[in-house]
């Protein structure tokens, strides 16, 4: 029926999740998305410590990036010497790894900052660069992990308590983190999640209305772009060359 289905990321099952109205808005029917300054510079920050990181686990010299950006440095410094296990083998460790995997007809798609493995399993790890650690309620429930432990479960040969996913978060000091361990009946909750979001989704290309009982949070509303014109006011969202290949697979 779809000749052209998107691939689908953690980004875009969150945000059909948190909001299907602020879904419908930018990527079906393709307002532009404006994102304020700081919020970029973030966003920017967060970028560069991960290429660092990357540098480091494909053997690439890494003092050459220093010198510009003492935060970055200190953060990246300040890491690798509080968890070393994780700096040591890069024979066991791969960056930046793409995984896919079809499920009903939709490709689901992660890349995972860290793939390790270890004796006892496989873990995923990944950076954290905002400014404040998440609760790990919010993590847990948030669809980059359901996502990402699910990929890993459905592309691989071990089982899913053989598998993780920590989080590292980078600009606390001390570093701290939050680690999931999975499980199979985890692996079947997130499964049966995935085909309601997936119908969700098959129906709004479709043409349904998915926004017509969206509910609002303050949480989620006030840092939303379109906050004006979905409640009925004046906006500076505008129709903008977005496609589905905008979606964004990390989030920092």
């Amino acid at each position: 029926m779809f000749r052209d289905r998107p691939a689908v990321s953690q980004a875009l099952l969150q945000t059909l999740a948190d909001c299907p109205r602020r879904f419908q808005y930018r990527w079906l029917e393709q307002w532009d998305e404006r994102i304020p300054r700081e919020q970029q510079q973030r966003l920017d920050w967060g970028q560069r410590f991960h290429r660092r990181m990357q540098q480091w686990y494909l053997g690439l010299p890494v003092d050459q990036a220093r010198g510009g950006e003492p935060e970055l440095d200190a953060c990246f410094d300040r890491f690798r010497a509080s968890q070393p296990q994780l700096f040591v083998e890069r024979a066991t460790a791969r960056a930046e790894v793409r995984r896919s995997h079809y499920h009903r007809g939709w490709l689901l798609t992660g890349v995972f900052d860290l793939l390790r493995q270890t004796p006892t399993g496989l873990e995923i790890h990944d950076w954290k660069t905002g400014l404040f650690p998440r609760p790990r309620r919010q993590l847990q429930h948030q669809w980059q992990t359901r996502l990402y432990l699910y990929l890993l479960a459905e592309t691989g040969d071990l089982p899913p308590e053989q598998l993780s996913l920590t989080y590292w978060f980078v600009r606390a000091d001390p570093v701290c983190s939050e680690r999931f361990d999975y499980s199979a009946a985890w692996h079947g909750r997130i499964r049966r999640e995935l085909d309601g979001l997936l119908t969700q989704l098959e129906q709004g290309l479709e043409g349904a209305q998915l926004w017509a009982a969206a509910p609002h949070t303050d949480t989620l509303c006030d840092r939303c772009p379109y906050r004006e014109p979905c409640r009925g006011g004046e906006g500076e969202a505008t129709a903008g060359p977005v496609s589905w290949a905008d979606v964004p697979e990390i989030s920092f």
